[in-house]
């Protein structure tokens, strides 16, 4: 189970396979209805509504209110934190380049 959202899906929960263990996680593509240096609120054209967590391990680059996102996120004790915050195009981490930051 995991990997693939069901046709027609903007975002929703997970399950990522590892060394045997299976990690809770969300991924979901939408517009940035709100921003601050604390949290990230994202909603998909199917409604779907989310806010995240943005903390100092959380990759975010020139993200802003209005702009369409995909947000990879965990969740753990009740919260979800973004760990990442990409714009279609934008490219991830390569080569071991430092990550971009916010």
């Amino acid at each position: 189970m995991g990997g693939v959202p069901p046709e027609g899906r903007q975002g929703g929960p997970f399950l990522g396979l590892g060394s045997g263990t299976a990690t809770h996680g969300e991924f979901q593509t939408g517009e940035v209805t709100s921003i601050s240096d604390t949290s990230l609120e994202v909603k998909s054209t199917d409604g779907y509504t989310k806010t995240y967590v943005i903390d100092a391990g959380t990759v975010a680059e020139g993200v802003e209110k209005g702009d369409t996102v995909t947000v990879i996120a965990t969740t753990e004790d009740g919260k979800t934190v973004a760990s990442n915050v990409v714009e279609p195009g934008q490219r991830g981490q390569r080569n071991q380049q430092a990550p971009p930051t916010r």
